[in-house]
């Protein structure tokens, strides 16, 4: 029996005529940190909502814990990129972390106390309990994003699928997340994270998957940032990291 947390096998999509992933082959470490690494455009966003059955597949398999993707979107949680949110919408930020809790509450049910408390909690641990009742409009990038990962946290999912949550936050904001993270890792669930800068990478990840339209390599950080696996995934864009790293 397959006891990997994600299992994917022969994914291809395609956006019109256009191919956005082909032939993804891949099978997640249980209990890890993992980074998707790419150039814009390589798919990233397109694998993560692949994933999580957003977008439709052209071919292919995706199983959660060996079972089928269908039976297993309560194991999921996700966390989308900040700028694809409508932080217009009249709505608290704890509202927001309780909308998380929609499975367990139920489809135009009332709110009951225990899941304010719940969602309450997850803002505290992400430092924003003091914001709970401030509209989401009226928060910093750095604040809206931790509440998005509340509102993920309070799921109490296996699997977490992150897009660029470090994207647009101050440095204490980044260190508070990876906290979170590396937390959410010991208490053994896995978490994917799409990422943009080469140069932090390797202290941030366990694993990483360079992606660039199809899988160029995955696995631990010594073994996929190398100059090869980095010049295939990015072309020239990598001297400055290959010049940073030589520095260390």
């Amino acid at each position: 029996m397959n006891t990997s947390p994600l299992s994917i096998k022969n994914l291809t999509v395609h956006y019109d005529n256009k191919i956005a992933l082909w032939d993804i082959h891949y099978e997640a470490p249980e209990a890890s940190l993992i980074g998707i690494l790419g150039p814009n455009g390589a798919g990233k966003t397109t694998l993560i909502k692949a994933i999580l059955g957003i977008i439709r597949a052209t071919s292919g398999s995706i199983t959660i814990f060996d079972r089928p993707l269908q039976r297993t979107h309560h194991m999921l949680s996700y966390v989308p990129q900040r700028g694809t949110v409508d932080w217009d919408y009249p709505i608290t930020a704890l509202e927001l972390v309780c909308m998380g809790l929609y499975r367990s509450i139920g489809w135009f049910r009332r709110v009951q106390k225990k899941h304010w408390e719940k969602a309450y909690h997850a803002l505290e641990q992400v430092g924003m309990q003091s914001f709970a009742h401030r509209q989401i409009g009226a928060l910093s990038g750095g604040q809206q994003q931790r509440i998005f990962i509340a509102r993920a946290l309070v799921q109490d999912a296996s699997i977490y699928f992150m897009d660029e949550p470090f994207a647009g936050v101050d440095a204490k904001t980044e260190a508070s997340i990876l906290i979170l993270l590396r937390t959410l890792k010991k208490e053994k669930k896995t978490i994917f994270v799409v990422h943009h800068d080469l140069s932090s990478a390797t202290k941030t990840f366990d694993h990483i998957i360079l992606l660039n339209t199809t899988i160029i390599a995955n696995g631990t950080v010594k073994k996929t940032m190398t100059p090869e696996y980095l010049k295939r995934t990015f072309g020239s864009s990598t001297t400055l990291y290959e010049e940073e790293t030589a520095l260390q």
